[in-house]
């Protein structure tokens, strides 16, 4: 029997600052297929600084350069003379994106990144493989995965793509993302991360449904959190410091809270200075740590080290966040706002689900109940969440899962 070879497309892992939890399913991939290739789409500018992976893996360079928002009249003419015009123009008027400049720009800038990747020598070399044994697995539904129609035109190759938030669930994004009807035909199988959006997918691409499945992502538990409980309410946030992030409506809803409160966020941004204005007007008995950037791999053990009481994300969107599951891994309560894919993992056993139309004064009042549960109430709720880890947020487990579909794809 030949080996079986996978085709891993990142965004930027290894190089990128981002994405390292991807080490969670490569570890395990490492032992499913015989050989390995990550594939990331840019660098991030971080050449120098390669993450450090399995050493049976193969790592190629960034396929491209570094992303751009902008094009130029000479770009325009690119797409305008390439040779897959058609293919272009049936998006362009299909989706009719010249009746707004901001959907024009998304198809421009999509269809330049997938000229470039037509052009680049691995992915010319990876169309003529025609093998049973090689698979094609694409972390994101944007970037690199736009290739995929050129990729598999002949349609004899097994591929996987998996989708989040921003790269899956279009009415966050004006109802548009590029050429996301040609992917769906020409990949074998589309993966998104929730239930949610397995319904978003089914819905908008009936006739592609029977390739739709959802296939959560999952982290690996290093241990679980001994919380305190002493008088002082421990709670942690993990964010890009956006306003999609909501971290303004915690820092004000701490106004009202009238017992000993200490909140950590790990995470930095545009909305830091504003929040610490906030924090500024914060009374005494309101403790805050602003502890900026920390490395993706160095968050759990925050979380596990620390005594916290209580884990929140009351983000505006999501997909089912990681940093929720790593809340759950370390046997930490969560509580989170009701978008995405959040309430497939998160209820009243494990903590709180909150609506999406929150207020400060709103958080405030869950905070204070949260607050008044007794220890043992509190111990219940972080012994749920580490048992909701083992049975919905398991790295492993669920890295098989993709490795026997991947397998499986006719």
């Amino acid at each position: 029997m030949s080996k079986t070879i996978l085709y891993y497309f990142t965004a930027s892992f290894p190089y990128g600052l981002g994405e390292t939890w991807k080490l969670n399913e490569l570890n395990v991939l490492v032992n499913e297929f015989d050989e390995i290739h990550v594939v990331p789409l840019y660098h991030h500018n971080n050449l120098n600084n390669i993450k450090k992976i399995p050493n049976q893996i193969i790592v190629h360079s960034p396929l491209l350069g570094e992303t751009s928002k902008h094009y130029h009249l000479v770009d325009i003419l690119s797409v305008l003379t390439d040779k897959n015009i058609f293919y272009f123009l049936g998006d362009f008027f299909r989706k009719k994106v010249f009746l707004k400049k901001r959907l024009f720009s998304r198809w421009m800038l999509t269809a330049l990144r997938i000229i470039k990747l037509n052009r680049h020598p691995l992915l010319n070399t990876l169309k003529k493989i025609d093998d049973p044994n090689t698979f094609f697995y694409f972390f994101w539904g944007v970037g690199a995965a736009d290739v995929i129609p050129f990729l598999n035109e002949k349609r004899n190759k097994k591929v996987m793509v998996r989708m989040h938030r921003y790269d899956l669930f279009e009415n966050e994004v004006e109802n548009y993302i590029p050429f996301r009807k040609d992917l769906m035909n020409f990949s074998s199988s589309i993966a998104p991360s929730s239930k949610a959006g397995e319904i978003h997918l089914k819905t908008l691409y009936p006739k592609f449904e029977d390739k739709v499945h959802v296939r959560m992502l999952g982290v690996k538990s290093i241990g679980q959190s001994t919380p305190l409980y002493d008088g002082v309410f421990r709670i942690v946030t993990v964010s890009y410091m956006a306003p999609v992030k909501r971290l303004n409506i915690l820092a004000n809803a701490l106004k009202g809270f009238t017992e000993s409160i200490e909140w950590t966020h790990l995470g930095d941004g545009p909305l830091r200075s504003e929040i610490e204005d906030i924090i500024k007007t914060l009374p005494n008995h309101v403790k805050v740590n602003l502890m900026g950037m920390v490395e993706s791999t160095k968050v759990q053990e925050i979380l596990v080290n620390q005594p916290f009481n209580l884990f929140l994300n009351i983000s505006e969107s999501e997909g089912v966040p990681f940093s929720i599951m790593e809340a759950l891994a370390s046997g930490i309560p969560v509580m989170a706002t009701d978008v995405g894919g959040t309430a497939e993992i998160i209820d009243d056993a494990v903590g709180r689900l909150l609506p999406k139309a929150l207020t400060p004064e709103m958080l405030c009042e869950e905070l204070v109940c949260f607050n008044k549960l007794s220890t043992t109430e509190k111990e219940k709720k972080a012994n749920q969440a580490y048992q909701r880890y083992l049975s919905h947020c398991d790295a492993e487990k669920l890295t098989k899962e993709i490795a026997n579909e991947l397998k499986k794809l006719s």
